[in-house]
């Protein structure tokens, strides 16, 4: 398996239901594990300090770690736009949209296969084959 991908800056459009697309990147496991510490809260409880996991904090931090753009994403019929209280909402209000971001940003197989199904298509436009 080429690894060249492993980097902070590999980015990915993958698309999200049927007309809109998600621009992606790649979420190390490093990453993964200080925005999982990150979402630990601090609960008192009779003299007892406990940590608890806090899982919307959690989504949003992966959200605005990961979430480069979209398109195609309307609300009310308007354009929503991309930006981190827009992306906050979705990772915390739109199940589908946390799973797409949630399951991809860490799987570089599923990264790379999006990024190559991505590189053919263009080049089968580009090259007059479509």
């Amino acid at each position: 398996m080429d690894i060249s991908a492993l980097s902070d800056d590999y980015v990915v459009e993958v698309p999200f239901g049927e007309d809109a697309f998600v621009t992606l990147r790649y979420l190390s496991r490093e990453e993964s594990q200080a925005i999982a510490r990150q979402s630990m809260k601090r609960k008192w409880d009779l003299d007892k300090n406990t940590e608890i996991f806090d899982s919307i904090e959690s989504a949003r931090l992966i959200g605005r770690a990961v979430v480069r753009g979209w398109r195609g994403i309307v609300k009310d019929g308007q354009d929503f736009p991309c930006t981190p209280e827009n992306c906050d909402f979705l990772m915390t209000r739109c199940h589908e949209f946390f799973k797409l971001v949630n399951e991809t940003c860490n799987d570089i197989r599923a990264l790379m296969k999006k990024k190559q199904g991505e590189t053919l298509k263009n080049s089968l436009c580009t090259s007059g084959g479509a």
